[in-house]
């Protein structure tokens, strides 16, 4: 049987220890709490340790693959000796996100390390999250004294990996703290390398001296998700989803009842090169309103130049826009305005004069036509429920008024239509 120790905040108790600490059970450090040793913190093969407050010793925490989930407040406090490459297991609610540190310091250098859920355009105030083309952490380095030729190694898994991201040409990137108050790349891109279970891959930051300070770290890949941002502020109606008077039903949350009442669905934004053949400069998976808007951001670098836009979406036909359009820092383009801002005009009228993207392509082989029907007849015989692309109005239910719109739509071949 596990041991479990607690310790409550509302006790306002600080655990000293005056040899080595074994922990080989569950142990919780609540918020504003220290459990402190004076000497090595040793974690066994079954520990299992919450610290949302302070895990600190003077002589070195061994973590050796059992996982310090630092959650998002907690802290471990450890020294680093010199010339020795030392990894720390830490994590978060969903992943081990292991650190490893080494310097050439004189003497010990003692740390303070987090690892946090999400990445954020600003990690000291975690305001407006990064959302693709990182590793969804950020990795908290805080040096108390000077530290002299540094390495960091950060590792994750693949489930870390948000949309687009490239494991092949990736980079560390660095936010110091009341310095340079921005992220940075000090290493350019390279592959990342493989290894260290339990995590699958880890990146490298050489960051030479580093003064004592708050750093902030993540991964991200050749696109420079970290750079500024520009934003399109898009407006689309899905078919499918859509009720009257311009909204749409909010098809995430009739599935789940715990999702945003405002998200209809998640759409893919793409920009297209401006000349054949089209290529693929970028895409961005977001969330559309159910008032048919998104606010979609891409890298600045991709301002200035013109591209042709695209939306996806998991049962709706791809929709291009009728031409391509000039990215600025802020751009606006709306489909639900005519007919004619879908290329080929291919759009569906609501009959007051609102542009709806057309509903029905199932398998997203370009057309609504027999092939979409098999999965929607099975699911359908089922009673299929939940959030399924078989369920073209959005109600999470596969059910005969999920019919009038693709019969209608295959009866008038819609097709996708491009340049």
């Amino acid at each position: 049987m596990k041991t479990i120790v607690l310790i409550l905040l509302s006790l306002l108790v600080i655990e000293k220890a005056s040899a080595q600490l074994y922990i080989n059970g569950d142990i919780t450090i609540q918020n504003g709490e220290t459990l402190y040793a004076d000497d090595t913190i040793q974690l066994g093969a079954s520990a299992t340790v919450t610290d949302n407050g302070i895990l600190q010793s003077t002589k070195g925490i061994k973590t050796n693959q059992s996982i310090i989930n630092t959650g998002a407040t907690g802290f471990i406090i450890t020294p680093v000796a010199t010339g020795v490459t030392t990894g720390f297991d830490l994590g978060t609610t969903t992943t081990n996100n292991k650190i490893s540190i080494s310097h050439s310091s004189s003497g010990s250098v003692v740390y303070q390390l987090a690892v946090r859920d999400n990445v954020y355009k600003n990690p000291v105030n975690n305001t407006t999250p990064i959302n693709h083309n990182t590793i969804n952490k950020t990795w908290m380095v805080q040096p108390l004294t000077n530290a002299s030729n540094s390495s960091i190694d950060l590792y994750w898994n693949a489930a870390d990996e948000q949309t687009g991201f490239d494991r092949s040409n990736c980079n560390v990137a660095k936010w110091e703290s009341s310095v340079s108050n921005n992220w940075n790349t000090p290493n350019g891109t390279s592959a990342a390398s493989t290894g260290g279970m339990p995590s699958s891959y880890f990146q490298t930051l050489n960051l030479g001296s580093l003064n004592s300070g708050t750093y902030y770290l993540s991964v991200g890949d050749n696109s420079y998700p970290f750079s500024s941002f520009s934003t399109l502020n898009l407006t689309a109606f899905l078919q499918g989803l859509y009720l009257s008077g311009g909204t749409m039903t909010a098809a995430p949350f009739n599935a789940d009842g715990v999702s945003p009442l405002t998200v209809a669905d998640t759409i893919s934004v793409e920009l297209h090169e401006a000349v054949s053949p089209f290529t693929l400069v970028y895409t961005v998976r977001d969330t559309l309103d159910v008032t048919g808007h998104a606010n979609i951001q891409f890298p600045d670098y991709l301002s200035g130049n013109y591209y042709y836009l695209s939306i996806k979406h998991r049962n709706s036909i791809e929709t291009w826009s009728s031409n391509t359009v000039l990215m600025n820092p802020t751009t606006n383009y709306d489909f639900s305005l005519a007919a004619n801002t879908a290329y080929g005009d291919n759009m569906a009228d609501d009959g007051s004069g609102l542009f709806l993207i057309y509903c029905g392509d199932i398998n997203q082989d370009g057309s609504v036509d027999f092939n979409d029907y098999p999965t929607l007849d099975i699911a359908s015989s089922n009673g299929v429920l939940g959030y399924d692309s078989n369920d073209l109005n959005g109600d999470a239910s596969v059910d005969f008024n999920d019919y009038p719109v693709i019969d209608i739509n295959t009866s008038n071949g819609v097709l996708a239509m491009t340049p």
